[in-house]
């Protein structure tokens, strides 16, 4: 019988890579205060599986699916992208970075 285990965490995001977050300007950091989908247009679910990561959506329609070797890094502190000020007006707190060997950092 093949039974499927429960996820060990969900929720939902709302994310961007460090190139996206690079290439805007401060204009769009001013305008995520009122709506942070200006600096976060990814948005889906997140589940954390034992053998994988799902981010439903990413690319608007195919998930990413990241196995345990394909993470390179995982941090979860304000950066030069996404720092305090950020964080803080959109009551985000620190992202949740991750480092991948196919798509560079997801934040």
């Amino acid at each position: 019988m093949n039974e499927r285990k429960a996820p060990s965490a969900q929720g939902t995001y709302a994310g961007s890579t460090a190139d996206e977050l690079a290439g805007r300007s401060r204009g769009d950091r001013i305008a995520a205060g009122a709506d942070q989908r200006v600096l976060f247009p990814r948005r889906g679910q997140v589940v954390l599986h034992a053998d994988r990561l799902v981010i439903s959506g990413w690319d608007g329609k195919t998930d990413l699916i990241l196995r345990p070797s394909e993470v390179t890094s995982v941090r979860n502190e304000y950066t030069d992208l996404c720092g305090r000020f950020v964080g803080g007006l959109l009551n985000s707190g620190k992202p949740l970075i991750l480092g991948t060997a196919a798509h560079g950092e997801c934040r």
